[in-house]
């Protein structure tokens, strides 16, 4: 369950700042009624659930990049993947980041993150494996289920639980992210051009459209080949 809470004072903490300029963190939680809020999960709940609704449960060390070239301290943080959300640990109180526009990029031990929009007019948190004139991202989905355990089967699970799965998108500079299924024909497609030099690069190279590393190294020879028009 989620609670909103007034916000914490800032003025005795500068993890969430950055050295020598103004105090950034504030900005980039959301505001109620003209007043700063947080938004704190009781976290005592997901005991009784099997998994959890985050990429990782632990915070982990990372930094916010805003768009106007500042960026935060090192600070705790996490991908809430059910709520679409980075959060933040501010005097043992998870703090919900919302003001999103503002954000350029995210990195979460040495991870990258952006705040994409996509062909439903969304704006998703992805993962950014390759980066370039054509991105390769990573896009994680996370599904709570109910209890569905039948007693004279013996078969389901016992507690609610968390599923969790991934997609892979091709963005070629800032166009709508393209899906793409682990195969040649999808990724060569959603690229659009250069297939000649593409497929040559994966028959020479053994490389397998099943396998994200071979992705990869498809994505980034491309990006290769446009830096060399």
């Amino acid at each position: 369950m989620a609670l909103l809470l007034p916000l914490l004072s800032f003025s005795q903490e500068n993890r969430f700042t950055t050295t020598g300029k103004a105090p950034i963190f504030i900005e980039l939680v959301g505001t109620t009624g003209g007043s700063q809020m947080i938004r704190v999960d009781n976290n005592t709940k997901l005991d009784a659930v099997e998994g959890y609704p985050y990429l990782v449960k632990e915070f982990l060390s990372g930094q916010i990049h805003l768009k106007d070239g500042r960026e935060t301290s090192l600070i705790p943080l996490r991908y809430n993947i059910v709520n679409n959300q980075i959060e933040a640990m501010k005097d043992k109180q998870i703090v919900g980041i919302t003001n999103v526009n503002k954000i350029d990029y995210i990195t979460i031990n040495g991870i990258h993150y952006e705040y994409i929009n996509t062909e439903d007019g969304e704006n998703y948190i992805f993962q950014v494996l390759i980066n370039g004139g054509c991105k390769l991202l990573k896009k994680y989905q996370c599904t709570f289920s109910p209890a569905n355990y039948n007693v004279s089967m013996d078969a389901g699970h016992k507690t609610p639980y968390y599923t969790k799965s991934h997609n892979l998108y091709i963005q070629i500079t800032d166009n709508t992210p393209i899906k793409i299924k682990k195969s040649s024909k999808s990724i060569l497609k959603a690229i659009g051009d250069k297939k000649d030099e593409l497929k040559k690069y994966i028959k020479d190279n053994k490389l397998s459209m099943k396998n994200e590393l071979d992705i990869k190294k498809v994505v980034n020879y491309y990006n290769i080949l446009l830096t060399q028009e």
